[in-house]
């Protein structure tokens, strides 16, 4: 029997011989890469036959992996269990081999990896074993209940804080064993490796544990990374060949060293190693030193992860010539990084081939940093650029390309074509040529494009730009072309500026953020920092009063500091305070006036300091997210500012508002537009375009709102929320025009429209489309509207709407006014005529914690739905309620829940032991009540009536529970029913809700999903219920 030792799992390579093939790709029969980044599975990604189940508690390390991912295992009982019915993996005998990379803890003693049977201790078929007390590593082999083993001693890779590759061959009786690329020695056999067969127990491979599992001493320690199984031997002469980049261990700190050409085509031939780190350690030039009769055909690099640091160096004369291959480049796909790096006379050409590029086909979702591409050319048919083919997210930045692209459609100087990412603080010279889409920079671009450039000739015959072709990119800020030298006076984004302009500081006012610009001002345009040419570092002007922070904001003080702020992309995440009235009549692009520059990426604040901005005029066709802000994120605010009388076009361009494109984030409160025009292809707005993130709140608009589809009056689509806002200017769409919102996905509350509507497909007086769940007190003007319908909200007469008791529950912190009889509500910031809409708060107590708000009968508790301005305080029921006569039916009024999205019940509801009957509603007694002080106790629903079919989140005693507590509560006969989330007491709990001595004996149904007859769907605590 041999004696117990600590499992340590290495990465296991079963490899084929085949000199011809390299040795990742040959007979690879089981892989499991490690690389999740969570989940108790290891999935094995080559027959997709055998996943392993994690045993223990192995700890994921993403970013810790010798090649990408990795398992971390700390010892007894953490493993990795592999069954499958998979038996060309288990049935190995005399010719194969193992694999592994290890990073080790000090004084492990275990098996890196072990073929066993399930259940046997000594059916242990093949397995490697790692020594770290003694330096040793030992394969073990078994025949029949014989264990055997050979050993290598002084190896020594225990505890020294790095990875190490192990390699096992196995041909015949000789084990050959390598370590980081070196043959450590051979032992011969003493009797053959057993396979499997039938009667043998249920096969298994185990990675960091023993078959048993039950001696710590033999449990690994350490890193675990690239598990593989090949059914051939590998040979040595592919061994140390396939490891000769250098002597390095591929990591960010130790990165493999690339000197040669013969290196370059090494790696594009070993895909392998696509997740590692390389350095450039001295100019390459692909004709040797032999001149043009030496050079040899440069190699893609099929698919790169890793990082490729060029280290200053220059790769000249790549040279590679195809028909018709797609992703051609020094790199195929590059989803790692590539930075410090020239090109010097490359040489491409795949004429009907798509996506060509010098550095790579496909940029996706990685980054090119400080790299250059220098003469030569690139030739291809679809998406072909100097610098990539295709970018499809990823970064472009500090980079230069000076080569002559010819392309068929979609081609551009620094790339093809784009369809999401950033190009930023680059430039092209050279030529463009194609036939449709080619532009100076890109072909056709949506992506985002900062602080660029292009001198390059462009020649093209349809959707010709001097900088793009064409395109809706997300965002084009402070980015030139040279309308002498690219002979093209147009272009779908970026200024067009004539030879001397672009010799000029002035023309790149913006630019100097991060000194990465230097200017030789009056002789040649800005080149990069790195490239050391002459002229003095761009440093950014000084040209606001303040400092930006929050507590000492730039301050604004005329149209042309106005415009400066878009012109300027390191001050998005800023603060500004409007100091006066402005005029921006002179930036609307006529008359030799100036475009505005749309403030691109905003993550700041901007403080209108109630002062207006007037006569914005932009007029971009086909140009995606245009407002006085085009994109607003973060966490900041837009805060009390009025535009008057703006002029938006966008053409075919969508997601466009007079304030804001698209709102991603953050807020906006206490804004209006004054009359103006906002016209564009979809998602359009008076005030925002398109709404996926923050609140638009105490706003208006009555400027008039045109698209072709999907058009609001305030807002075109609503994602998340708005409250206590109105529309009063016309709408017009052929499909989803909505007098307030076009496309409601979110929560509308305290709204209202008079505009008219264009009466379309899915049009409605308040909303156009949506869910009518998810309106809550607002309403729209029929008349005026000439729209009868609305998906949500009510509809009512112009006498209604000018009379206060239309408006139940906007008395609320005085935030409206109204001028009975005249006038609809304003806003009470507005300053109009009118006196402030009363609150209806007519319950004894003040609310507090002390002295709640006393309910003794129906009418008081269905008054506080309708003021939720109190819904953050104190409640005590007083007496048992009957809550029949408040059904919506036969004239009678219907129950108002307490909470709605957006505005949640934050306070204290004490039943007082009491009892509530015969409730009826379509969503529960409460709509949401959220915050670790809200509190709903002592409290029996009895017998409701919950009709939500078409409701998610719907339950007896409230819909919505996020981080907040129900303690002693009933729901005792009745139904409940919904579509979702449905449940007798609560539809959905969040975050930290506790749910304790709670019962329900209701009957629940869903049409949908997640019913339960207590919780619908439970992500909280929930206990004693």
């Amino acid at each position: 029997m041999f004696k117990c030792r600590t499992i340590i799992v290495l990465l296991l390579i079963l490899i084929v011989y085949s000199p011809a093939n390299s040795f990742a790709q040959t007979g690879l029969l089981g892989r499991w890469r490690l690389d999740e980044d969570g989940g108790d599975s290891a999935l094995e990604d080559i027959r997709g036959l055998s996943n392993g189940v994690l045993v223990g508690s192995p700890e994921w390390q993403p970013a810790e992996g010798a090649i990408n991912g990795a398992l971390k295992f700390n010892g007894s009982p953490d493993g990795i269990r592999i069954q499958c019915e998979d038996l060309e993996i288990f049935d190995l005998t005399m010719y194969f081999s193992l694999s592994a990379w290890v990073k080790q803890e000090e004084g492990n003693r275990g098996w890196v990896v072990l073929r066993t049977s399930q259940g046997s201790d000594l059916q242990r078929h093949y397995g490697i074993f790692s020594d770290g007390d003694n330096n040793s590593i030992e394969f073990h082999y078994f025949r029949y209940f014989a264990p055997r083993l050979v050993k290598w001693e002084s190896v020594n890779i225990d505890g020294d804080g790095l990875w190490h590759l192990i390699i096992v061959t196995l041909r015949g009786g000789k084990a050959d064993l390598y370590i980081d690329k070196q043959h450590i020695g051979s032992e011969y056999l003493s009797i053959g490796v057993t396979g499997w067969n039938e009667n043998d127990p249920v096969p298994e491979i185990l990675i960091g544990m023993r078959n048993d599992d039950t001696d710590g001493d033999e449990s690994f320690r350490g890193l675990i990374d690239d598990v593989r199984i090949y059914n051939v031997t590998l040979d040595e002469s592919d061994i140390i060949g396939d490891f000769t980049l250098s002597e390095n261990s591929g990591t960010r700190e130790d990165p493999f060293l690339i000197s040669s050409r013969e290196n370059l085509i090494f790696l594009a031939d070993n895909p392998q190693y696509r997740y590692r780190f390389f350095k450039l350690v001295n100019d390459i030039d692909m004709c040797g030193p032999g001149g043009i009769e030496d050079c040899i055909q440069g190699k893609v690099i099929p698919e790169f992860r890793g990082e490729f640091d060029g280290n200053g160096h220059v790769i000249s004369n790549f040279t590679y010539n195809s028909i018709a291959n797609n992703n051609v480049g020094l790199f195929g796909v590059l989803v790692g990084k590539v930075s410090n790096l020239t090109m010097q006379d490359p040489l491409i050409r795949s004429h009907d081939g798509s996506n060509i590029g010098s550095i790579a086909g496909v940029l996706s979702g990685g980054r090119i940093q400080q790299c250059a591409v220098r003469g030569g050319y690139v030739t291809g048919g679809f998406c072909t650029g100097g610098l990539v083919g295709l970018l499809e997210g990823g970064v472009i930045e500090e980079s230069i390309s000076s080569t002559d692209v010819e392309g068929v459609t979609y081609s551009g100087g620094l790339a093809g074509k784009s369809t999401s990412g950033w190009i930023k603080h680059s430039y092209s010279e050279g030529s463009v040529t194609g036939n449709d889409y080619t532009g100076g920079a890109i072909g056709h671009c949506e992506a985002q494009v900062i602080s660029c450039y292009s001198t390059a000739v462009v020649e093209g015959q349809e959707n010709t730009g001097g900088l793009l072709g064409y395109g809706r990119p997300m965002e084009v800020t402070s980015s030139y072309w040279d309308i002498e030298s690219s002979t093209v006076t147009s272009s779908s984004g970026g200024y067009g500026k004539s030879s001397l302009e672009m010799m000029e500081r002035a023309t790149y006012a913006g630019w100097g953020c991060y000194d990465q610009w230097r200017m030789d001002i009056g002789n040649d345009r800005p080149r990069l920092a790195w490239e050391t040419e002459a002229g003095e570092i761009m440093s950014l002007f000084n040209y606001f009063e303040g400092s930006g922070e929050v507590d000492d904001p730039y301050r604004i003080y005329t149209a042309e500091d106005m415009n400066l702020i878009g012109a300027i992309p390191c001050l998005k995440f800023s603060n500004f305070i409007l100091m006066n009235d402005i005029d921006m009549s002179g930036f609307d692009g006529q008359d030799d006036n100036p475009n505005y520059e749309m403030i691109g990426t905003f993550i700041g604040t901007f403080d209108g300091d109630h002062h207006s901005i007037a006569n914005l005029s932009i007029q971009a066709a086909g140009v995606n997210r245009i407002g006085l802000f085009s994109h607003f994120f973060g966490s900041g605010e837009i805060r009390d500012l009025r535009l008057i009388a703006p002029s938006l076009s966008a053409g075919s361009g969508s997601k466009v508002g007079a304030l804001v494109g698209y709102q991603g984030g953050a807020n906006i409160t206490r804004c209006g537009v004054d009359g103006g025009e906002i016209q564009g292809s979809s998602f359009v707005g008076g005030l925002v375009g398109y709404n996926y993130g923050g609140s638009v709140s105490n706003s208006y608009s009555t400027a008039n709102v045109s698209a072709e589809s999907t058009a609001g009056g305030l807002i075109g689509y609503l994602r998340v929320f708005t409250s206590n806002c109105y529309s009063e200017g016309s709408v017009s769409a052929d499909e989803r025009a909505g007098g307030f919102i076009g496309f409601n996905f979110g929560h509308a509350s305290f709204c209202y429209s008079t505009g008219l509507v264009q009466d379309g497909e899915s049009s409605g007086g308040l909303v156009g489309y949506g869910d009518e769940l998810d309106v809550f007190r607002s309403y729209w003007n029929t008349e005026t509207s000439s729209m009868e319908t609305s998906i949500g909200g009510v509809g009512r007469t112009t006498a209604e709407m000018r009379s206060a008791d239309s408006y139940p529950g906007w008395g609320c912190g005085e935030i409206w006014k109204i001028d009975e009889g005249n006038d609809t509500p304003r806003l009470a910031w507005e300053d109009g005529p009118g006196s402030p809409l009363g609150s209806q708060i007519s319950l004894d107590g003040s609310g507090s914690e002390a002295d709640p708000y006393l309910i003794s009968n129906e009418e008081e508790l269905n008054s506080i739905g309708l003021n939720p301005c109190i819904w953050d305080k104190h409640f005590l029921l007083e007496s048992d309620l009957d809550m029949a006569g408040y059904d919506g039916v036969d004239g009678r009024p219907s129950y108002n829940p307490i909470g709605i999205p957006g505005t949640r019940f934050t306070g204290v509801f004490d039943g007082g032991g009491k009892r509530i009957s015969n409730l009826t509603g379509d969503i529960g007694l409460f709509g949401s009540a959220s915050g670790s002080d809200t509190h709903i106790n002592d409290l029996a629903l009895i017998d409701p009536d919950i009709q939500g079919e078409a409701r998610d989140n719907v339950g007896g005693i409230v819909g919505h529970l996020g981080s907040a507590r129900i303690t002693g509560c009933s729901v005792e006969g009745g139904r409940v029913k919904g579509h979702s989330n449905v449940g007798g007491l609560a539809g959905v709990t969040y975050y930290d809700s506790k749910i304790s001595n709670c019962f329900a004996t209701c009957h629940v149904s869903s049409s949908g999903s997640n019913v339960g007859g207590l919780v619908g769907k439970n992500k909280c605590e929930r206990t004693k219920s």
